[in-house]
């Protein structure tokens, strides 16, 4: 019961159906040397496993090639609070960010109104997407300021990030007198180093509008700050922040290995066998991804 010499075996030997790369092409192995694929013969093992490798080395490595893009932050406020890992740094004053739905209304200085529930005296009436977004208000001149700062981002070997933000901060015109709340956006590279401004959005947004700035000098500790300023207006809202790599990067298989299932004698006439599991790492120049692991069944009858 063993494989003819140069047999060709065809994809429905091998059950490729669920492999997110292999499923989608046909694939021809031609097994140059006699091996043994469902049963073991006297003392010879059940499978050659250097030549085996070899061919699915061939087989597999121009198809697992790829290109790698990913999202390294994505947050909505959906929780109603301040978000997991994200934290606070108080420049001037003691004025914490909230999460609302839409910005301020003069009919609710108390903010007692649930954010489910509509009020079309906010400004903006409602959050740019879903039923919170975060906000900085404070009624006043004392012009507080607080950075609402990202958690730690390993955006080492990055390429091409983006910061994008969906942002509204609507005047309030009070006994003659206009004013808004603004916006300044800020980076830095690890804890210890200082921030940067990246950009300050020093006018009015009377409706949602997205933002998008590029982020430079990406790093294994890495974090982006949102620093409202009050300035007598309806509050600086944000909502739909997203870091994200616009460019992608070579993947390539970093690790194969290959393990045989079993180890015991496989009874002849035997079906759905599984001859072989193989595990291959890919990666980035600096990022490992998930390895993806692939068993292989033979069908002698097919």
């Amino acid at each position: 019961q063993e494989c003819p010499m140069n047999q060709v075996f065809q994809k429905e030997f091998f059950n490729f159906s669920d492999h997110p790369v292999l499923k989608y092409k046909p694939y021809n192995a031609t097994i140059r040397k006699n091996l043994v694929l469902g049963y073991k013969v006297a003392s010879r093992n059940i499978l050659d496993m250097t030549l085996l490798k070899l061919v699915l080395i061939q087989l597999f490595i121009s198809s697992i090639l790829s290109t790698y893009a990913q999202v390294h932050l994505s947050e909505g406020f959906e929780g109603g609070i301040k978000p997991a890992g994200w934290t606070e740094e108080m420049v001037s004053g003691n004025e914490a960010w909230r999460y609302w739905n839409g910005g301020h209304s003069p009919n609710d200085n108390n903010w007692m109104v649930p954010p489910e529930e509509e009020d079309i005296t906010r400004n903006p009436p409602a959050a740019y997407e879903g039923t919170f977004n975060a906000i900085f208000f404070k009624q006043g001149d004392n012009n507080e300021r607080t950075k609402l700062i990202t958690p730690e981002m390993n955006l080492l070997g990055a390429t091409a990030l983006e910061l994008s933000f969906y942002l509204c901060q609507i005047p309030w015109t009070f006994e003659g007198t206009t004013g808004w709340d603004v916006l300044r956006v800020y980076y830095k590279v690890s804890l210890e180093d200082p921030w940067v401004l990246l950009h300050e959005y020093l006018d009015p947004v009377f409706d949602w509008e997205e933002q998008i700035l590029n982020l430079p000098n990406p790093s294994q500790t890495y974090y982006v700050a949102f620093e409202g300023h009050t300035r007598w207006g309806y509050g600086t809202c944000m909502d739909n922040i997203t870091i994200r790599e616009t460019a992608s990067q070579p993947l390539y298989v970093g690790e194969i290995d290959f393990e045989q299932p079993f180890e015991n004698y496989i009874p002849s006439g035997a079906t759905n066998v599984p001859i072989l599991s193989d595990v291959y790492k890919r990666q980035t120049r600096y990022v490992s991804l998930p390895s993806t692991v692939q068993t292989m069944i033979f069908n002698p009858g097919v």
